[in-house]
């Protein structure tokens, strides 16, 4: 049985190590992208402008306050955000946005879901 060199080892190692990391890459991208079709489809089908609108945490509610943003012709009344990460980003991208603790504080009514 022939041997294999360190230096095939290695290579054959390093390609399997790039295969991975573009397949994770792809799927990272793919991942991306399905997040922002969400977003973009829930702006389309579920928002009306000056809504006081509920803003959720985590990756995915990132991807749509980012399009909530873009879309000014949607643009709500009052956010209250879920998160000090997703009051962060909606204050940075200049929406009117409130922390639940500063809207209950302000003696609003607690948000109905429909």
């Amino acid at each position: 049985m022939p041997s294999v060199a360190p230096s095939q080892t290695r290579q054959a190692q390093t390609e399997k190590a790039q295969t991975e990391q573009a397949e994770a890459e792809k799927a990272e991208a793919e991942q991306v992208e399905a997040k922002q079709a969400l977003a973009h489809h829930a702006l389309a089908h579920h928002l009306k402008a000056a809504m006081t609108l509920g803003l959720g945490s985590g990756t995915t509610a990132e991807a749509f306050i980012e399009a909530l943003a873009a879309d000014k012709a949607k643009r709500p009344r009052l956010c209250i955000a879920s998160s000090a990460a997703s009051h962060r980003l909606a204050a940075s991208l200049d929406l009117p946005v409130l922390s639940p603790a500063a809207f209950f504080a302000e003696g609003s009514p607690p948000p109905c879901s429909i």
